[in-house]
C-alpha cells in the first residue's frame, strides 16, 4: 500500500471555520487485492473517502481531509488507515495552523462607565489578531437600555498585522418635565347637531320607557340605543386635558454586549454601564 503524501499541512484557518479539503491518494501497489478495514482522522480534522473494503491491484482511492480548528495556534492530528498491507496501520501526519481574533479594551481603558441620564458613555476598544489572523471584522452593540442607543465607530475594521482600535458609544436620554397637552374639544358647528340628535333620542326613549304598554324588548332596545349615542357624543366632543413627559433612561446598571463577526464566527465583549 502506498500513500501520495506522508504529511498534510493546512495554512492559517479561522477558529470555528472549515478549510478547503486536501486529498491523499491511497494505491494498491501489491499483487493481490488490498483489504481496508478502517480510515479515521483524529484531532481537529475530518475525512471522507471513496475507498472500498477491498481495493483491486493497481487501483487507487481518494481520502479528503478538512481542518476545523477549535483553538488558535498549531493543531496536530493523524489520519490512520487500517489495512491488510505490511506495517498496518499506516498514518499520515496532519498539521493545521489556526488563527483567531479577540475584542478587548485598549490598554489602561475601562470596560465600565458611569454617567448621568442625558450623557454619553464612550468605551475605547480594539480588535486584536491572534496567530496571524487577517481579515475584516464587523462590530455591533446590543443590550442598550430604554431611551438609549449603543453604536460602534467604525462598524467594520480590517485586520492586517496589528490590533485596530474602535469606539463604542452609548447615548442616554435625560428626563424632561411634564407639560400640559390639550385634547380636542368640541366646536359649535359640530356640537349643535349632536346635541339636538341626543335630545331627540332622549325624549323618544323617555316616552317609550314611560309607556308601560310598550313591549319590554322594545324598551330595552331603546334604552341601549340611547346609551350608545350618549357615549359616542361624549367621546366626540372631548373633555379635559392631560400631561406628558419623558422619563429619560432609567437609573440602573446594565450589561451591554459588543460583538465582532468575521466569516460567520463571532467573538463578544461585555461592557458595564451605570446610569445615575
Amino acid at each position: 500500500m502506498t500513500l501520495s503524501a506522508p504529511t498534510l499541512n493546512f495554512s492559517s484557518q479561522l477558529v470555528g471555520t472549515t478549510s478547503v479539503a486536501q486529498t491523499i491518494t491511497l494505491s494498491n501497489s501489491g499483487d493481490a487485492p488490498l483489504s481496508i478495514s478502517r480510515i479515521a482522522a483524529a484531532g481537529d480534522f475530518a475525512e471522507t473517502d471513496n475507498c472500498p473494503a477491498s481495493l483491486a491491484v493497481s487501483a487507487g482511492c481518494t481520502i479528503n481531509i478538512t481542518f476545523t480548528p477549535t483553538a488558535f495556534g498549531t493543531r496536530g492530528g493523524t489520519l490512520t488507515i487500517t489495512d491488510g498491507a505490511q506495517g498496518s496501520p499506516h498514518n499520515v501526519n496532519l498539521i493545521g495552523d489556526a488563527s483567531d481574533f479577540s475584542l478587548s479594551a485598549i490598554n489602561g481603558r475601562s470596560l465600565s462607565a458611569t454617567v448621568a441620564a442625558g450623557v454619553s458613555a464612550n468605551y475605547q476598544l480594539q480588535v486584536a489578531p491572534q496567530n496571524g489572523f487577517t481579515g475584516s471584522v464587523s462590530i455591533s452593540c446590543t443590550g442598550a437600555p430604554s431611551l438609549a442607543v449603543c453604536s460602534a465607530s467604525p462598524q467594520s475594521v480590517n485586520i492586517t498585522v496589528a490590533q485596530v482600535p474602535f469606539t463604542v458609544s452609548v447615548t442616554t436620554t435625560a428626563a424632561t418635565a411634564a407639560s400640559p397637552i390639550d385634547l380636542p374639544r368640541f366646536s359649535t358647528p359640530r356640537f349643535v347637531p349632536l346635541f339636538l340628535l341626543t335630545l331627540s333620542i332622549f325624549l323618544l326613549a323617555a316616552a317609550c320607557l314611560a309607556n308601560s304598554r310598550t313591549p319590554l324588548r322594545r324598551r330595552v332596545l331603546v334604552a341601549t340605543s340611547f346609551a350608545i349615542v350618549l357615549s359616542s357624543w361624549a367621546t366626540s366632543v372631548g373633555c379635559g386635558g392631560g400631561y406628558s413627559g419623558n422619563p429619560g433612561t432609567p437609573k440602573e446598571t446594565y450589561q451591554l454586549k459588543v460583538t465582532g463577526t468575521s466569516s460567520g464566527q463571532s467573538r463578544q465583549l461585555t461592557l458595564t454601564l451605570t446610569v445615575n
